[in-house]
């Protein structure tokens, strides 16, 4: 074997640059080579990969020790987990959330309640929007873990008896929308606009209107569609 093939053996001197044959190089690639930080100046440093183990975290019982008696304490929550009861569409449902979800996420990923959409993800566009004890916010934004007793609206839980809302049947009957996407937020906006004023100015649709946006350009036909619901629940 010709001699710069050869691995090196033992320590090399200090100062000396580390000598290493191409068939280890290759070698240790195939095994897991980390080149750190030496490999700038031309040193490579070969070690063998890393197995990490995952231990999967299980509720486990606690049990307190009390003088004549045991007390079950319960099952403790894993670290990253909240228990929260929200009401949905007049329903409770008794969660294990994470404190970075969303209603949005939470609506749409675990529920399955998917008529409200996800948009910008960063209160610009309206379309997420749900109402929370009749006030319309955006879901992309705000924390499940914060709205605990409040009751969140989405536009599922509009209809009642088999029978659309007045605002979702004039959007219907208006043509109030294209591709449909914004139409969620747009309505859940009006529903929240007449059920507190059923004779409500152009100006104050505007306004009420004015954090939802409609890429289609459906803006006059969604006027109408809200003026026509206000009278029919005047």
């Amino acid at each position: 074997m010709a001699e710069e093939e050869k691995a090196p053996t033992g320590q090399p001197e200090e100062g000396a640059p580390l000598k290493i044959s191409r068939r280890d190089f290759l070698v240790g690639a195939g095994a897991g080579v980390v080149v750190t930080g030496a490999a700038a100046v031309g040193y490579v440093a070969l070690q063998q990969p890393k197995i990490v183990e995952v231990i999967k975290e299980v509720p486990v019982e606690v049990i307190k020790e009390v003088p004549g008696e045991v007390v079950t304490v319960g099952p403790t929550l894993p670290a990253h987990l909240r228990a929260v009861t929200l009401n949905i569409n007049g329903q409770d449902y008794s969660l294990m959330v994470e404190p970075r979800w969303t209603i949005n996420y939470l609506l749409r990923e675990k529920l399955g309640l998917t008529g409200t959409k996800t948009g910008c993800s960063r209160q610009m566009c309206g379309m997420c929007t749900v109402l929370a004890n009749g006030r319309p916010i955006y879901s992309c934004t705000t924390l499940a873990v914060d709205y605990e007793g409040q009751e969140i609206l989405t536009v599922e839980g509009l209809a009642q008896n088999g029978k659309l809302h007045p605002v979702q049947q004039a959007f219907i009957d208006y043509n109030a929308f294209q591709c449909a996407w914004c139409t969620p937020g747009f309505i859940m906006s009006a529903v929240a606009l007449v059920n507190k004023n059923t004779k409500p100015s152009p100006e104050d649709i505007k306004h009420a209107l004015s954090g939802n946006l409609c890429r289609c350009g459906t803006y006059r036909e969604v006027f109408l569609a809200v003026q026509a619901a206000a009278k029919m629940m005047a």
